[in-house]
């Protein structure tokens, strides 16, 4: 939750909490982020970046603001992982042929993140992200091209521990 819009060079890092789902200082009534998990929220917000809001050239835009905790990005890559392979699963890719080699792909997963940035609370708009997803030549295409681009802005992620 942002109570005002800020500029990145005000922030010296840059976490994620979960949002109280009984209270909000903004508007308690009608906030729809009440209740959302920090890896929600991590989600939406890298995703708004990776879309290209907030970034004069999003093709070769790196992250330059306040530190991100690398267990926050983790978890904010997994988050967007399990929405993308849950959604395209059983999809049939018939029609598609993009892969993670071509040049298409890193604007197609820009427009995934899009999706996701843009989602109204926990929900993603699913046939949005499906119509989007059947242009890659499989579901192997659609993660190595969202995750090649997650790691190209935000930088290589932390293994998970065992």
């Amino acid at each position: 939750m942002v109570e005002r819009d800020i500029d990145l060079s005000e922030c010296k890092e840059i976490g994620f909490v979960r949002h109280n789902p009984n209270m909000c200082c903004i508007d308690w009534k009608n906030c729809r982020e009440r209740g959302m998990y920090d890896f929600k929220a991590a989600t939406k917000f890298l995703g708004g970046h990776l879309a290209g809001y907030g970034f004069a050239s999003a093709e070769t835009a790196k992250w330059d603001g306040p530190p991100i905790e690398p267990k926050q990005l983790r978890d904010a890559w997994d988050s967007i992982e399990s929405i993308l392979t849950r959604h395209t699963k059983k999809l049939s890719f018939e029609d598609g042929s993009i892969t993670v080699d071509d040049s298409m792909a890193p604007v197609l997963a820009r427009s995934l993140f899009r999706v996701f940035a843009t989602a109204p609370r926990e929900n993603v708009d699913e046939e949005q992200l499906r119509n989007i997803a059947a242009l890659f030549a499989n579901q192997w295409a659609v993660l190595d091209a969202c995750k090649a681009e997650f790691t190209r802005v935000f930088g290589e992620l932390r293994e998970r521990p065992i």
